[in-house]
């Protein structure tokens, strides 16, 4: 997860039609979920290699084509935020709410967000439905549960997700939009070094619910941050070496080397095209996350160069 920076009034072309915007009325004015289209809120269409969506092909000028959650590049849906139709807590239980009548009753859903292009983002099939988030939305302070209106239509201001009063539920689930994820985690090597995990690291609790709801520990996740941002460094440090140890580059060139190799794990921690950022930011955040993250995986000949080298070297 990467924090990211979306312009809420650049909207797909489908989701400002008069037709969308009487049809997203008709949803929040009725409650009816069964409205819902998801010829909507996807626009999707054929290309030579199958179906894609062009609320997705917008969301990819901010996302880049990665997962809002797990950022791996992956089979993504049209993820909403809010869940349209049911909402869940963590462990899965319908939430349930006090209404104006003072009836204890299932939370019907944020029904009337359902094409609010705040509260759409792009997720993996695994982060959303394959055991993933789903309908889960666990809020720490209250929910709402029913449209506000500006007669004759809805208060469109009041569906922004970083507006009142939906900025007041506080939900567990971070949003990348909102929430800087840099203030909620921590990664942990796996004990078999096979893996990194990602644990929350903050006094509510919101990264490490946010990690369990979206499972972002699955094992090819964890496997997938040390293969794409930890084994690059370990082989590259590892040829360096065989240089060096055959003659091929002088000690003066071996650093250099080294120093070229850091300053790429520097310009890479900001490359928001890239997969895991907030982990290639984690490592070179300061000398403990890159010693505990990065120095295990080398091989025992280039440990001490590499971590005395990155300790004395100041980025440009």
């Amino acid at each position: 997860m990467r924090f990211v920076t979306r312009n809420y009034n650049n909207k797909p072309r489908k989701l400002t039609l008069k037709s969308s915007i009487n049809a997203w009325n008709n949803v929040a004015s009725t409650g009816n979920t069964s409205l819902i289209s998801t010829a909507i809120y996807r626009d999707p269409y054929n290309t030579t290699d199958g179906t894609a969506s062009r609320v997705i092909d917008k969301l990819n000028i901010w996302y880049h084509h990665k997962c809002a959650y797990c950022e791996r590049i992956y089979k993504l849906d049209v993820e909403h935020y809010r869940p349209k139709a049911e909402v869940r807590d963590e462990h899965n239980n319908i939430v349930q709410i006090t209404d104006v009548a003072g009836n204890l009753v299932d939370h019907p859903g944020y029904y009337w967000l359902c094409y609010e292009w705040s509260n759409l983002i792009p997720s993996c099939i695994s982060c959303n439905r394959e055991g993933g988030k789903n309908s889960k939305f666990p809020a720490i302070h209250h929910y709402e549960y029913q449209p506000i209106f500006a007669p004759p239509t809805l208060n469109y201001n009041t569906c922004l997700i970083n507006q009142n009063p939906l900025v007041t539920e506080l939900p567990y689930l971070l949003n990348p939009e909102l929430d800087n994820p840099v203030g909620f985690f921590k990664f942990v090597i796996d004990p078999n070094k096979k893996g990194i995990r990602i644990d929350g690291d903050d006094a509510d609790s919101r990264g490490e619910i946010t990690a369990d709801i979206c499972k972002l520990n699955r094992d090819e996740v964890k496997y997938d941050r040390v293969h794409k941002v930890i084994l690059p460094i370990r082989k590259t440090m590892l040829s360096y070496v065989k240089l060096l140890s055959a003659g091929r580059r002088t000690v003066a060139q071996f650093k250099i080397s080294v120093e070229e190799l850091i300053q790429k794990l520097y310009d890479d921690s900001q490359d928001e095209v890239l997969d895991h950022t907030l982990l290639r930011n984690y490592i070179v955040r300061n000398r403990v996350n890159f010693e505990n993250i990065v120095i295990p995986f080398i091989s025992p000949s280039a440990k001490n160069i590499l971590l005395e080298a990155f300790i004395n070297y100041h980025p440009v």
